[in-house]
């Protein structure tokens, strides 16, 4: 009973599964989340506190865009 404990742990297949499931999504799954509001956030934080800088470029809303 005790011998066949550790090994059937050991047999299971989680460790190759358990490396390839995260290894794929987490590289899309990283860049993507981050990437899409780091852009919209850093411009609508800085708009909020300079709407005179942002008020003078017509193309302050087109820039936004570009990121997104």
């Amino acid at each position: 009973m005790s011998l066949p404990s550790p090994p059937g742990m050991v047999s299971l297949p989680a460790s190759p599964t358990s490396r390839s499931s995260p290894s794929p999504p987490v590289m899309p799954s990283f860049p993507s989340p981050p990437r899409t509001v780091s852009l919209p956030s850093l411009p609508f934080n800085v708009s909020s506190p300079v709407p005179p800088s942002m008020k003078s470029f017509p193309w302050s809303p087109r820039a936004t865009s570009f990121p997104l």
